[in-house]
């Protein structure tokens, strides 16, 4: 059974080792320090706000202070796939998840800085290696632009695929300085091809 202690406030321990010691106690009264060694070695502990929003986590519950928040273990085949935590997880329920809200506004994160390191493409004077880009190319542009700007408006959205980037624009989106690393953070509910 994995441990779970919520709502962790300091307080100060009437039989201290020393006079400045502080210790921290969940809503049940159990002192933190004596609830380090019940903690598994192979689950994840995440330390959570009240709302549920993971800020924190590792391995090693001696390296962390939960004050003022709530900590749980999670086994290592519950982590959900690409969990970090910049992308805005939850734990409830004895899990981590996204709620489509913050699924959604992930996606839309990744759209939006998509189409404005790819605003430039649409200027009178781009090139490509000194050369202006045809029409075909820019039908291309535009055409895939509509698509990433109607996606939120898709059925099922944010758990679709995320609409078909060419090759060549996506080399020139990064050119001028999206980062393909955040396709990382939307992957596992939807995926780029």
């Amino acid at each position: 059974m994995n441990l779970t202690l919520e709502f962790l406030t300091a307080y100060h321990p009437q039989e201290k080792r020393h006079p400045e010691e502080i210790d921290l106690r969940d809503k049940e009264g159990r002192s933190w320090y004596e609830m380090l060694s019940k903690f598994h070695q192979e689950t994840l502990k995440v330390i959570y706000d009240s709302e549920g929003m993971i800020v924190s986590c590792g391995f090693d519950a001696s390296s962390m202070w939960p004050a003022n928040h709530s900590i749980a273990e999670i086994d290592p085949d519950r982590i959900p796939p690409n969990f970090t935590l910049d992308s805005k997880w939850l734990y409830g329920d004895g899990g981590i998840y996204q709620t489509v809200e913050i699924k959604s506004a992930l996606v839309r994160e990744v759209r939006n800085q998509l189409l404005d390191k790819t605003d430039i493409l649409l200027g009178f004077d781009y090139t490509m290696e000194d050369c202006p880009l045809s029409d075909a190319q820019l039908k291309i542009i535009i055409d895939w632009r509509r698509s990433l700007k109607t996606f939120p408006k898709k059925p099922g959205f944010p758990n679709l695929k995320f609409p078909l980037t060419p090759p060549w624009i996506l080399t020139l989106a990064v050119h001028h300085g999206f980062n393909e690393e955040t396709f990382k953070r939307i992957s596992h509910f939807c995926p780029f091809e």
